[in-house]
């Protein structure tokens, strides 16, 4: 008989308007990033922060908020551009994951983007897959998590 485990999670969503201080935002999101690795909880955390993450490399700001995300663990799940038109294609809608104090389980992180005319965004997703050992040593089932 399987007992139903249940593991607490903090789901977070963060939106910054077009318009808004690069600079200003970072700072108040890190305050935010910089506690919630000391609940040790798995965290998703899914923004529309209108930052291209391919412009890290080239835009400062963008790079300094990548950092703050990366020095508290938080690691981008979604890597394809999310936003594309006719003259562009950027990368504005992300996805984190902080694995919390799940570093001992067999986790396994799969996302993406769903391909829709709906909006000029494309919807992406984050599924965590837990792997769970069965009576043979030899064989692994996996749920969702």
């Amino acid at each position: 008989m399987n007992a139903k485990r249940h593991t607490k999670m903090i789901i977070g969503g963060v939106y910054r308007h077009p318009d808004q201080n690069i600079t200003e935002f970072k700072n108040q999101f890190e305050v935010v990033l910089d506690t919630l690795p000391s609940q040790s909880l798995p965290c998703i955390i899914a923004d529309d922060t209108n930052i291209d993450l391919l412009k890290c490399g080239s835009h400062s700001n963008t790079a300094q908020y990548v950092d703050n995300l990366m020095v508290n663990n938080f690691i981008p799940t979604v890597l394809m551009q999310t936003r594309i038109t006719k003259s562009s294609a950027t990368l504005i809608d992300h996805m984190y994951y902080y694995v919390g104090d799940c570093k001992t389980r067999d986790m396994l992180v799969r996302s993406g983007n769903f391909l829709t005319d709906i909006s000029n965004h494309l919807p992406n997703f984050t599924v965590l897959i837990k792997a769970l050992k069965t009576n043979t040593s030899t064989s692994k089932s996996t749920h969702f998590f």
